[in-house]
């Protein structure tokens, strides 16, 4: 596997069920890097409300094509707390990296993520819609209101 261009591998591993993905992500460092990629691709299209009414707009006239449940852009923000991880996930989104305090006196929390980030339109509000909607799509379909 290590001889194998990571290319290649995101063509392979872009074809398996986001439950499979998980899994992967167990097998190597190389496994990992490319399955987060593909897991959480779509997380900062969400962050952005212009691309998700863009989104909606181009999608709301084909029944085919349409998603069963579309998550509006202005969707009621869940009164939750912002989990340490989700931070973590939307950090290595924007950043590229992992979130090191290093020198840092402060850790990373959803009042500070704009300010440490330098994403400066990227408020508590935003990052709890996108906390629910992501917990929002792992329920499974039955589960679903």
């Amino acid at each position: 596997m290590d001889s194998m261009a990571p290319e290649l591998l995101k063509h392979i591993l872009g074809y398996l069920p986001t439950s499979s993905l998980r899994s992967c992500r167990l097998v190597d460092r190389t496994f990992s890097i490319i399955a987060f990629s593909l897991l959480f691709s779509h997380i900062p299209h969400w962050l952005d409300c212009n691309k998700s009414l863009q989104f909606l707009i181009s999608i709301a006239h084909d029944a085919f094509n349409r998603p069963a449940v579309i998550w509006s852009p202005w969707a009621t923000i869940p009164d939750v707390h912002v989990d340490a991880i989700w931070l973590q996930i939307v950090w290595k989104l924007f950043q590229g990296s992992d979130f090191h305090a290093g020198g840092r006196r402060e850790e990373l929390t959803a009042e500070n993520f704009a300010r440490l980030s330098g994403v400066v339109e990227m408020s508590e509000a935003r990052l709890r819609t996108a906390q629910g909607r992501d917990l929002f799509l792992d329920l499974p379909i039955n589960c679903r209101a």
